[in-house]
């Protein structure tokens, strides 16, 4: 399918062409601000993210530890038997 007015999509390219290093201008700033003022309180996050997770991780561990024990307690008490 083509654009069907031409001259309005060369126009349109033309406007994105030209605006191109400004934007690129913008782009570039934000992430300079996000390094300078944000990178410190990702990282705050990321901290107690990772310290939740240990909390989950400990719980799986004692949830997999009680139900490899049970297994093993019915497999000698159906052998006993």
């Amino acid at each position: 399918m083509t654009w069907p007015f031409r001259h309005t999509q060369k126009a349109y390219a033309n406007v994105l062409l030209n605006n191109m290093p400004n934007r690129i201008e913008k782009i570039e700033s934000d992430i300079k601000e996000i390094k300078e003022n944000h990178l410190a309180h990702i990282k705050e996050v990321l901290a107690v993210m990772k310290t939740n997770q240990d909390w989950i991780m400990r719980f799986f561990w004692i949830v997999a530890t009680a139900s490899i024990a049970g297994l093993i307690t019915g497999i000698i008490n159906l052998m006993i038997k």
